[in-house]
């Protein structure tokens, strides 16, 4: 009995490290691309000069690198591995840097300000009371507040399998900008010694410029047939087919009688037409 016991606690431990080691081994690869996909994107902003200033985009991939780093610990990294100095490197350069909460309040603030320096003309309503009771109270966010109006864009055309997170990415966006705004309405200054706020708005800001980097980072590869290629194709086929039989049915629910235009037709073996100055009495 102790020995089956003692073969069964070494079967669930294995298979505990097993999975620990994926989940691991999952988040250090899903944050990597996204590392990697940040890269790219604000490189090739630059390149474009669709950009001119990267400090929060900076502050950004820095958080995700040191995120990168807590996966996979300081030392689990051997001398024999070939990249062990560039690691050693990265850990320095780090632990030299900003503290999480300094980046944390960088990027936080930094968008903060430049969002009340482009609506400083409706805050300065506001304050006065030209915005009215109504404007007073909700601001200018509960004009997008069911249904937002999409002011940011991704500067390049997405696949059409990336619709959805397009989407997604947009409404958040705006959600964000009227999230902002009622923090700087109620607020005001005193936000900066909100460090629950400021660490909130921050982790949102993170997750879209990720999102927008990966899906910008998706587009090109399914464009350009790099990935799963057959598989978006496949995909764009049967969801083609499946809205024509959609059609098809419902058609034949809705309006049956449309369906004896095109067996009369059948009938027939043409459509027959009638001189206009025939008389039809």
């Amino acid at each position: 009995m102790a020995a089956k016991n003692i073969t069964y606690a070494a079967a669930v431990t294995g298979f505990m490290r097993s999975l620990i080691g994926k989940e691991i081994m999952t988040d250090l690869a899903l944050n990597t691309f996204v590392l990697e996909s940040m890269a790219y994107y604000i490189g090739g902003m630059q390149d474009e000069e669709l950009i001119l200033t990267v400090d929060v985009e900076n502050a950004v991939v820095h958080v995700q690198a040191i995120a990168i780093i807590e996966v996979v610990g300081i030392n689990s990294c051997e001398c024999q591995f070939e990249y062990e100095k560039i690691l050693r490197d990265l850990l320095t350069v780090a632990s030299l840097g900003n503290s999480r909460t300094n980046v944390t309040d960088l990027i936080a603030m930094n968008v903060i300000t430049s969002w009340a320096n482009t609506n400083a003309t409706s805050l300065q309503k506001i304050r006065s009371g030209a915005a009215g009771l109504f404007g007073s109270m909700f601001g200018v966010e509960w004009r997008y507040r069911e249904n937002p109006k999409l002011k940011h864009y991704i500067a390049e055309h997405a696949h059409p399998s990336l619709q959805q997170p397009c989407e997604d990415l947009e409404y958040t966006m705006s959600r964000l900008n009227g999230v902002i705004g009622a923090i700087v309405r109620r607020e005001g200054k005193t936000v900066t010694r909100d460090f629950f706020t400021l660490t909130s708005i921050a982790n949102v800001i993170e997750i879209n410029l990720a999102m927008m980097a990966t899906i910008a980072r998706a587009s090109r590869s399914y464009c350009i047939g790099l990935r799963n290629s057959d598989i978006e194709f496949a995909a764009y086929r049967a969801k083609t087919e499946l809205q024509m039989l959609s059609k098809f049915f419902g058609l034949i629910q809705m309006t049956p009688a449309m369906l004896e235009v095109g067996r009369t037709v059948l009938d027939n073996k043409g459509f027959c037409l009638e001189s206009p100055t025939e008389l039809n009495w």
